[in-house]
């Protein structure tokens, strides 16, 4: 299992990297349209915001690409998180919101994607 999980995550590096620049650059990008100062903080959170999104899709254009049905297990959350806290950023009457509370809504995010996707996993 963790073998599978390891060669997963080798073969989603680039898209990881890349969602790993997207956010360091995006998050602090928004906080300075919304007038706010651009901080070292915003542009961490959103590193690692990229790197879940990017892990996450690149594992699933892999397997697609592999024509094999996907961990949901591993996906789902991953995107939940990022997908959660992103959206919850850039959407306007939301980017005010601390970076303690926006890891708290991602963490939901998360949650319910590992919900979601166990049982997508398990009743595929």
């Amino acid at each position: 299992m963790w073998d599978s999980i390891k060669s997963q995550l080798d073969q989603a590096k680039l898209f990881t990297l890349t969602g790993t620049v997207v956010g360091f650059f995006a998050f602090p990008l928004i906080d300075k349209l919304d007038g706010n100062p651009m901080s070292l903080q915003s542009a961490g959170l959103g590193a690692l915001v990229g790197a879940a999104v990017g892990t996450g899709t690149g594992i699933l254009i892999n397997a697609a690409r592999d024509n094999r049905i996907e961990k949901y297990t591993v996906v789902a959350p991953l995107l939940g998180l990022g997908g959660t806290m992103t959206a919850l950023k850039a959407y306007p009457r939301t980017r005010s919101m601390s970076n303690k509370r926006l890891i708290s809504a991602g963490l939901v995010g998360g949650t319910v994607g590992l919900t979601l996707g166990g049982s997508i996993d398990y009743l595929t």
